[in-house]
C-alpha cells in the first residue's frame, strides 16, 4: 500500500456530498487526498460544492459537462440511487474502484450487471457508516471478547416510522425498504457474526450463504400506496439463527399478523451469558434472566462516521489492483437482495 495522495472523480454534489466534507478535510490535513474533480448533471450545483471545498483548502475542480477520468485514481458516486448504475459502469470502464453510496442497485437486473463486474475484478465499496459508530464499535469488541459465550442468534432490526416515504424509497424499481435499510442491517450482522467467532468484519466468511444455508422465512408486506412496509427474512447459518426485519410506517399489531420489532433496538445477540442489546442510545448486555450485567451509553458522530468510510476507501482504493480484494458484505447483499427484489417485484 502507498502512502501518496491520491485525485478522486466526485459524481454528485447535492446534500449526501456535503456530508463528507469534514472526512475530505482530514485527509487533505494527513496529506492523503490531493484534490477532487467533480461533476455532476446539474453544472452550477457542481461549481457550488466545489467553491465551498475550496474555502475548506481542499482542491476541488468542477469537470464540465463530462468528467475527465484520466489522473484521478478512485470515484466515489453520490448521486440519487437512480444514477448509480451509470456512474459505476463508466468508472469501472476506466480500471477505478468506487465508492457508491446506497442502494447500491434497485433491480435483479442491476444486481446481476454488477455481479458480472465484481467477479471480473471490479472494486466496488457501498458506503456503510454505521459500522464507525461507536456504541457498535464498543459492542462489536464486547461480543469478541466473548462475555455472551456460544453465540446461537444474531437479529437485525430497523423500524423507521417514516409516514409517507417519497421519492426512490417508493418506486416499484429502486425503492422499498428493503433497498433503504438492508445494507446497513446486513452490515452489521456482518460485523457482530464476525465478532462471535473473534474475528474481524472482513477476515470472516459472510453470514449467508443461500446455496447451503437453511432459509425459514421470507415476508414481504406491503399496502397498496406503499405507505408502510415490512420485511423479515430469517435464515440458519451453522449453529446460529440469523433474522434481517425491517419496517417502515405505521406500528402493526398482532392482528396484521407481523410481530415488529422493538423501535429502538437495533441489534440483538444471543448466547449462553445473556444477550447483547444495541439500540440508538448505547448497548447493554442481560443475563438469561433479563438483569442488567453491563451498558454503555454512547451516541453516533456522523461526521466521524463518514470520515471513517473515507479512509476504509482510501485504504481499498490503494490496494485496488496489487491484491485480491475479498469484500463479504457484498455477497450478503447480493444474495439476499436477489431474494427479496423478486418478492418486490412480484407485488408492483
Amino acid at each position: 500500500m502507498t502512502n501518496r495522495a491520491q485525485t478522486w472523480a466526485w459524481i454528485g454534489a447535492g446534500a449526501v456530498a456535503r456530508r463528507y466534507v469534514p472526512g475530505l478535510q482530514a485527509m487533505v490535513r494527513a496529506g492523503r487526498l490531493g484534490g477532487l474533480r467533480v461533476f455532476d448533471v446539474n453544472a452550477e450545483a457542481a461549481s457550488a460544492w466545489c467553491r465551498e471545498l475550496q474555502q475548506h483548502h481542499i482542491d476541488a475542480r468542477a469537470a464540465g459537462a463530462r468528467l475527465p477520468w484520466s489522473g484521478v485514481q478512485a470515484c466515489v458516486i453520490a448521486t440519487p440511487p437512480q444514477h448509480h448504475i451509470a456512474g459505476i459502469r463508466e468508472a469501472f470502464d476506466f480500471g477505478l474502484p468506487v465508492l457508491c453510496e446506497k442502494p447500491v442497485i434497485g433491480t435483479p437486473q442491476e444486481l446481476k450487471t454488477l455481479d458480472g463486474w465484481i467477479a471480473s475484478g471490479a472494486g466496488l465499496m457501498p458506503s456503510q457508516k454505521y459500522r464507525y459508530a461507536t456504541p457498535v464499535q464498543e459492542a462489536v469488541a464486547y461480543l469478541r471478547s466473548g462475555a455472551l459465550g456460544p453465540v446461537h442468534r444474531l437479529a437485525a432490526r430497523f423500524v423507521s416510522h417514516v409516514q409517507a416515504p417519497v421519492g426512490w424509497r417508493t418506486q416499484a424499481k429502486g425503492g422499498g425498504v428493503w433497498m433503504d435499510n438492508a445494507p446497513h442491517a446486513l452490515d452489521l450482522l456482518q460485523s457482530f457474526w464476525a465478532a462471535s467467532r473473534g474475528r474481524d468484519w472482513d477476515e470472516a466468511e459472510p453470514c449467508i450463504d443461500l446455496a447451503h444455508d437453511r432459509v425459514q422465512a421470507v415476508h414481504w408486506l406491503r399496502d397498496a400506496q406503499a405507505q408502510s412496509q415490512d420485511v423479515l427474512v430469517k435464515w440458519h447459518r451453522a449453529e446460529v439463527s440469523c433474522s434481517v426485519e425491517l419496517a417502515w410506517g405505521r406500528q402493526r399489531d398482532e392482528a396484521d399478523g407481523v410481530s415488529l420489532p422493538q423501535r429502538d433496538v437495533i441489534f440483538e445477540a444471543e448466547g449462553s451469558s445473556g444477550s447483547l442489546q444495541l439500540h440508538g442510545q448505547g448497548w447493554q448486555h442481560l443475563d438469561p434472566d433479563g438483569r442488567l450485567m453491563h451498558a454503555c451509553c454512547s451516541s453516533y458522530d456522523g461526521a466521524a462516521a463518514f470520515a471513517a468510510v473515507l479512509g476504509e476507501f482510501q485504504v481499498f482504493a490503494e490496494s485496488f489492483g496489487s491484491r485480491p480484494i475479498a469484500w463479504s458484505g457484498w455477497r450478503n447483499y447480493s444474495a439476499l437482495t436477489e431474494l427479496l427484489l423478486h418478492v418486490h417485484e412480484d407485488q408492483v
